[in-house]
């Protein structure tokens, strides 16, 4: 709770910081607070033990509450200007497929801590003692001292030329011009980079929601979303053991399947939205996982663990496979000098965990996991419903091969979110003419 709690009061500066001045300095910081959170942690583990005194055990306490100040530093640059420099480093219209690369890697690692958990588990012992389960600390803080170094070797000069264009503010199909004819324009095509079709300044849904809201509408789903996945996700390993009666290295087992499902899922999805469109992909994927969440309060009782578990990752799969699709449509709509500040800006989302994380604590323990699973899939199911308002203004990306083009026509293409509000710092939203 305090790491997400520290994100929260961190992450909107440190954003507003990376886009002002070098988002790679700012990543750089994070590598450091890396270094002395892992040390850190790794020295509270080691002199943990069974025979503490009160006093002793207190500080104990309050060394690892520092510690988790410090992860949440380091989630804030993780989650807000490391993605942000990504997204700068990559052409509009090509983003859905970087960011599915980059998730499927974030996978690949945490396959491999689960694997290394089990390892540990069967060498020294399936068992929940704290010598055991101090061997996997160190172990994982180990990773994470290694990943370190690599935060030092981002640079801002590796920022395209097309990043700092205007964001995909258009829909799909051609917009009236003055005259009241339809027009059509094509982005200069570069490889690798999506067809993606514009429209003309006016854009809005039959809601009233423009292209400038698409950064608001995302930002409120996640809210919601987040609230409602908080309620259940911590409880996820104490509901496999007590509830199900599975072991340490059983559990173990699931969360090591969990990643490489998430990461074929996201495939698929990304493929998927290629054919029927970003926004009504993620829409499909949360339905899905949403119904499986219900299916498994329905057949707790009537199906054998290994069912449980197979309903479980399908719906864990669902619904995080849209994560890159999710990730580069807000990317698209936001300039690139604000886009710290917004990735920074979800962190907000953490708040809902803590919060919501004892919501669900209080609502396990007075009515049971499987209430609070259906509390949680009516959220997620209610934040995924806000996504309609901005499918209309969301383009369909569609792969072609590069060849040599004309430039296109300059048109308005309407206003660019510059920040957390439109226009950013209280100025009119500005405008490409």
């Amino acid at each position: 709770m305090l790491q997400g709690i520290t994100m929260l009061l961190v992450a909107f500066p440190m954003g507003w910081c990376a886009d002002r001045g070098s988002k790679a300095g700012i990543i750089r910081l994070g590598g450091i607070f890396t270094i002395a959170a892992g040390v850190a942690t790794s020295g509270v583990v080691m002199l943990t033990g069974n025979d503490e005194t009160e006093r002793e055990r207190h500080a104990l306490l309050l060394a690892m509450a520092c510690c988790a100040c410090l992860w949440g530093v380091v989630d804030a640059v993780a989650k807000g200007p490391r993605p942000a420099l990504f997204a700068d480093s990559l052409a509009t219209g090509s983003r859905s497929r970087w960011f599915s690369y980059a998730f499927m890697m974030n996978k690949v690692g945490r396959v491999l801590g689960p694997a290394l958990t089990i390892l540990a588990f069967r060498s020294y012992g399936d068992s929940w003692t704290l010598p055991k389960i101090r061997v996997v600390f160190l172990c994982g803080m180990v990773v994470e001292l290694l990943g370190a170094p690599l935060y030092f070797l981002y640079s801002d000069s590796s920022v395209v030329d097309d990043s700092s264009a205007l964001p995909l503010l258009r829909a799909q199909g051609a917009a009236e011009d003055s005259n009241g004819r339809k027009e059509q324009a094509s982005d200069q095509e570069q490889p690798g980079v999506r067809e993606v079709v514009p429209r003309g300044p006016s854009i809005s849904t039959s809601a009233g929601i423009g292209p400038e809201q698409v950064p608001f509408v995302i930002l409120a789903y996640s809210i919601i979303v987040a609230f409602g996945s908080g309620m259940t996700i911590k409880f996820f390993p104490l509901f496999w053991k007590e509830d199900v009666g599975l072991t340490p290295a059983q559990v173990q087992g699931i969360f090591l399947l969990v990643p490489i499902v998430i990461a074929m899922a996201s495939v698929f999805a990304v493929r998927l939205s290629r054919q029927i469109g970003r926004i009504c992909t993620i829409i499909s994927m949360k339905g899905v996982g949403v119904a499986c969440l219900v299916l498994m309060v329905t057949l707790r009782k009537r199906v054998s663990a290994a069912v449980l578990i197979a309903i479980y990752l399908a719906r864990t799969g669902s619904m995080n496979a849209t994560i890159p699709l999710e990730q580069s449509t807000l990317m698209d709509f936001v300039s690139s000098k604000a886009r710290a500040r917004w990735k920074s800006l979800q962190s907000i989302t953490s708040l809902g965990w803590c919060g919501s994380a004892v919501l669900g604590g209080i609502l396990a323990d007075a009515h049971g996991y499987e209430f609070t699973f259906l509390v949680t899939a009516f959220l997620q199911g209610l934040g995924t419903c806000l996504l309609v308002l901005i499918m209309e203004l969301v383009p369909m990306e569609h792969e072609h091969r590069p060849q040599d083009v004309k430039d296109p026509p300059k048109r308005d293409y309407g206003t660019i979110a510059e920040g957390p509000v439109a226009g950013g710092n209280g100025e009119e939203p500005q405008r490409r003419s």
